[in-house]
């Protein structure tokens, strides 16, 4: 599973980190089953994400949670908000955004 933090201003993207969780079970539920590794992750699907986001006209900060099949990305949710695993990279956005 995956989370991708995005910060949109003016409809461009100013900021982003994503994390890829690996569980020990093949079907997981993340807050149900342990995660066993959190990593730094390099999201390909961010065009996509923008294009989703300026489409329902949002700007700010946004957590999308998602899975990937066959390098499809299936989007679970999309939270308009400062997303849990955003404390691991908060300090550096508002460096490089302020």
């Amino acid at each position: 599973q995956y989370a991708t933090h995005i910060l949109i201003r003016q409809g461009s993207i100013v900021y982003t980190a994503s994390y890829e969780y690996i569980f020990s079970s093949a079907t997981p539920v993340q807050g149900k089953d342990n995660i066993e590794i959190r990593q730094a992750y390099e999201c390909p699907f961010l065009v996509l994400f923008r294009s989703m986001l300026m489409a329902i006209g949002f700007e700010g900060l946004c957590c999308i949670d998602y899975k990937v099949l066959d390098g499809t990305p299936f989007v679970l949710e999309i939270n308009p908000r400062f997303g849990a695993s955003m404390m691991w990279s908060f300090h550096e956005m508002v460096e490089r955004i302020t």
